[in-house]
């Protein structure tokens, strides 16, 4: 199975595995909002912001509702887009590559949000860099960026070469019961994370259960200080390091 196609699959489950619940979910964007209003405060019109990396639409459709912004995403797999798109409240969801984002050079966004570490995809620090001035490209000369990235959190975790991390996630109702077995392997600067998702869905049929294997190799850790000096280098200035604002380590980029 390809990976479109397993995303093509996973993708109505995606809100029950990806181990956020709505309140955490509703908890993330008021704490991105609180730095989308600082910042609103200097802009007299409405504001324009872009989700890279949107999944299922979950973020980007509550700052769209509570907040009224115009709110476009992207994402790269179809299926995300899919489901993305049933959330009428974001402006225009597009399947589009983050290397290559699919707006001229006049079309320009307060805010720019890449959260859940769609960063992590990135394959080297050249592939970021690309990402990084593809962002300030789009982005209003006195714009915002918000990015979420768990792998800088620690240097020294690049030094666990060989290390494991173990994760199990359950999700159950009445018709529908899934459980995610999750396995890290760190090795220098990258990881890989294997993910096996067993799925009972009534609605599908009631006397299978769906097994699916999500694999994720060569995915890269960085320090804060290479992200930091990354964005620098694609233009960004007043870069802030923020600890635990989402649930991993937030890049504040202006």
């Amino acid at each position: 199975m390809t990976r479109d196609s397993l995303y093509n699959e996973l993708a109505k489950y995606y809100p029950y595995i990806d181990g956020k619940s709505e309140d955490d979910v509703q908890a993330e964007v008021k704490s991105l909002l609180e730095y989308i209003s600082d910042f609103k405060d200097k802009c007299p019109e409405e504001l324009s912001i872009l989700d890279i990396g949107c999944g299922t639409g979950r973020h980007a459709e509550i700052i769209a509702d509570n907040y009224g912004a115009t709110v476009y995403a992207i994402d790269i797999n179809n299926g995300m887009v899919r489901q993305a798109r049933n959330r009428s409240a974001i402006s225009e969801v597009i399947q589009a590559d983050m290397h290559t984002l699919p707006f001229d050079n006049e079309s320009k966004f307060d805010v720019i949000i890449c959260l859940s570490n769609t960063l992590a995809y990135a394959t080297s620090s050249v592939d970021r860099q690309i990402i990084f001035n593809e962002m300030d490209r789009v982005t209003n000369e006195t714009g915002l960026v918000l990015i979420e990235f768990a792998p800088a959190a620690d240097p020294d975790n690049i030094k666990n070469n060989g290390k494991t991390y173990t994760n199990i996630l359950e999700y159950k109702e009445n018709r529908l019961v899934i459980t995610a077995l999750q396995r890290t392997t760190i090795d220098g600067y990258s990881l890989s994370m294997i993910t096996d998702y067993l799925i009972w869905d009534a609605s599908v049929d009631p006397n299978t259960t769906q097994h699916f294997t999500d694999k994720h190799t060569n995915l890269t850790m960085a320090t804060k200080e290479e992200i930091r000096e990354e964005l620098t280098r694609s233009g960004f200035s007043n870069i802030d390091v923020k600890e635990k604002v989402v649930s991993d380590t937030l890049f504040v980029a202006k």
